[in-house]
């Protein structure tokens, strides 16, 4: 994977890139915020690297330090989150990066017609660039549930994909659900989503008996997806990975445990 570095802005002005819109999620693992986490230097450093348009971060928590890293940010993106804080809960950042052209339209925190409980991580933009409009929804499914549980969480999601009045539609994030199980919902195909696959071989997460699955993906509508792709690239001894490889189990305190999702959206 290449990182832009920030100095450089967009890679070269061409008319693909003027069409084109690109897109980061990562999985940031600060785990409601408990055991005194604090937003990595990490984190920030790699989303200023990449340098993507639209940067998408879930399981994210504004620590105690969350006002420094937001200042990091503030030169390059306008950063949107939650209204009002919630203790021991996980949020969705998205950032929008400046002088690309992209109005934020709309903030919007719920799903619409969610039935039930419990209620996943979830913020959605309606942007326009280019005078088009496009929905950028960044989702984190809670784990860790019943069954019936998860079937409640998944069906929200749908049913709110499936009327959104808006032909482009981006949703990214960790599904808690693989990419092969979320390219078989019937009502997603039938309303014209399709689900971004990873090249073959890959993976976005390990778990801790070390079966590695692809539970960071990206749903689209009216999109031209190009480039979709994971990165491991972060893992690293200097950045506190020790010895772990991106084929480990990575269980470190405040450390990213998920792969970093990319992709070029052809907006136009």
């Amino acid at each position: 994977m290449t990182y832009i570095n920030k100095t450089e802005g967009y890679r070269g002005d061409t008319m693909r890139n003027r069409k084109e819109l690109s897109i980061m999620a990562w999985n940031v693992n600060a785990r409601a915020g408990y055991m005194k986490y604090k937003i990595p230097r990490l984190v920030t450093d790699t989303i200023l690297k990449v340098g993507a348009d639209i940067v998408v971060l879930d399981e994210f928590v504004r620590a105690s330090n969350w006002s420094a890293r937001s200042r990091q940010l503030a030169e390059v993106y306008d950063r949107y989150t939650y209204k009002g804080k919630e203790i021991k809960r996980n949020e969705i950042l998205i950032c929008i990066k400046k002088n690309r052209g992209i109005e934020v339209l709309n903030v919007n925190r719920k799903m619409s017609g969610t039935v039930g409980l419990p209620v996943a991580d979830f913020l959605e933009l309606d942007i326009m660039y280019r005078e088009t409009k496009i929905k950028i929804a960044g989702i984190r499914l809670i784990p860790m549930l019943t069954e019936a549980k998860k079937r409640i969480q998944m069906e929200n999601l749908v049913r709110h994909l499936c009327s959104s009045e808006v032909d482009k539609v981006v949703c990214i994030g960790d599904f808690n659900a693989t990419s092969g199980y979320l390219s078989r919902l019937p009502h997603l195909k039938r309303n014209g989503y399709v689900v971004n696959m990873a090249k073959e071989g890959r993976f976005s997460f390990v778990h801790g008996d070390g079966n590695r699955v692809c539970i960071d993906n990206m749903i689209t509508r009216g999109i031209k997806v190009r480039d979709f792709d994971y990165s491991w690239g972060f893992v690293s001894e200097e950045n506190g990975y020790r010895e772990l490889q991106s084929y480990d189990a990575k269980s470190i305190n405040h450390l990213p445990d998920h792969v970093i999702v990319t992709a070029k959206l052809g907006v136009m």
